[in-house]
């Protein structure tokens, strides 16, 4: 096998604006799916599902802090957020050596709202979770961009390529 095994996800930081750590969190990115629409007509055998380039379903993140704190708080603000996750990932080479890389997750969103009010039990965490529609993600694994999703401005990269550019080009929002 060549490359690395990837492993294990070993430790990671969240900051907001990046450079303000705001506690203890667990992050949960989901949704994201292409857009699509069913074809059918003359021409082909039955219906299709097809994609429309670079378009997404809503992306959602969400933020768990262990406890509620004022860094924690200033994210109900009703206003756009960019927060960046700082990460160290584990892998194994094919001689066994164990390697760490980093990645980064660039993530600016609103809050969908409500209340992020937690658990309050003797000596647990309290859980506090915020929910945010995300209009911006990008990913970068070792150093290298491996996705950028940038909706209002017309942008999906996936490993340095832009398969939007082309559109950019015909709505005149690029020369």
């Amino acid at each position: 096998m060549s490359g690395n095994i990837p492993e294990k996800l070993i430790a990671f930081q969240c900051y907001v604006d990046g450079k303000t750590l705001i506690g203890v969190v667990d992050v949960d990115l989901s949704g994201g799916e292409f857009d699509s629409s069913e074809i059918s007509g003359a021409g082909i055998a039955g219906t299709i599902e097809s994609q429309t380039i670079g378009h997404t379903k809503p992306i959602s993140a969400k933020i768990k802090f262990r406890q509620r704190t004022r860094q924690s708080s200033e994210l109900m603000a009703p206003k756009t957020h960019m927060l960046e996750l700082r990460a160290s990932k584990q892998s194994r080479t094919a001689g066994g050596a164990l390697v760490t890389s980093p990645e980064r997750v660039v993530i600016q969103g609103t809050p969908k709202g409500g209340i992020p009010g937690g658990k309050y039990e003797t000596g647990k965490a309290q859980d506090c979770e915020h929910d945010f529609s995300v209009d911006y993600l990008k990913i970068v694994e070792n150093g290298v961009d491996a996705l950028e999703i940038d909706k209002l401005n017309f942008k999906y990269v996936v490993n340095g390529v832009d398969y939007l550019a082309s559109v950019r080009r015909d709505l005149g929002l690029e020369a």
